[in-house]
């Protein structure tokens, strides 16, 4: 008997930016970090208090696609 094919590995997994993912869904940059920037899921790298809890320029999201597909599907009216 054979064993069950293991998942990928995370880092070998495609991550999207906010705005390929806007791009994909049409909707604004904007749109996308306020829908994912607290995610379980997603990599987020810097600082949010500098700016008030928002994302800042030099602040960076990454949204595996195993999270961007379990996030289209709690979103799609079913």
């Amino acid at each position: 008997m054979s064993a069950s094919p293991q998942p990928a590995a995370p880092s070998s997994e495609r991550h999207y930016t906010p705005q390929e993912v806007g791009k994909l869904w049409g909707f604004s940059t904007s749109r996308m970090i306020r829908l994912f920037k607290d995610y379980p899921g997603v990599i987020f790298v810097g600082s949010r208090t500098p700016n008030n809890g928002k994302i800042h320029p030099r602040m960076h999201l990454r949204i595996p696609e195993s999270v961007l597909r379990r996030k289209y599907e709690e979103l799609r009216v079913k």
